[in-house]
């Protein structure tokens, strides 16, 4: 009995010590200047931060991550997932949830507590989702066909001009 006092003792410190050394500074370099609207956290991953708020809906996932871009970004990477919680809770054993749910999950009001939500760029400008270019030789084709076409009307035209500028008597 001894022995399960110490160890439990042990079990709450790590659990306050895994979150509180750098959730709280990370939580306020965000939510004391918040910023509006969405920031890039990575390449082509782009975050929402609502501070002083959670969600208990879906299932969640929590992670020991450095910081509120990196929680989003193993969001993002992540099937199902639809935010995540970063959280300066010294209480919990994470600083980082990620929550999977079928669909926008209900978001409260909670101090010490920001939802994440991401976007992803589309395909890169210079990558043509279906394979390859092609364009110019494509426009090119079609430019001289234009010009067969103009050439075409150009002599139908004139001849039909000069059919009906005879007479047959």
């Amino acid at each position: 009995m001894k022995f399960q006092a110490p160890l439990a003792m042990l079990s709450l410190a790590g659990v306050a010590y895994a979150n509180a050394p750098h959730a709280r500074p990370e939580y306020k370099r965000i939510c004391d200047t918040p910023s509006s609207g969405e920031v890039e956290v990575q390449p082509g991953l782009h975050a929402t931060i609502s501070c002083g708020k959670y969600t208990t809906d879906g299932s969640r996932t929590g992670l020991n991550v450095a910081n509120p871009e990196a929680c989003i970004g193993e969001c993002a990477s992540s099937d199902g997932c639809v935010g995540a919680i970063w959280t300066a809770k010294t209480t919990l054993p994470y600083p980082c949830y990620l929550v999977q749910h079928g669909s926008e999950p209900s978001i409260k009001t909670g101090s010490d507590n920001m939802w994440i939500t991401y976007r992803k760029d589309e395909e890169e400008a210079g990558e043509d989702p279906f394979g390859g270019s092609g364009c110019e030789a494509d426009l090119e084709t079609m430019e001289a066909e234009l010009k067969k076409c103009k050439g075409l009307a150009a002599r139908t035209c004139k001849a039909t001009f000069i059919f009906l500028g005879h007479s047959f008597y």
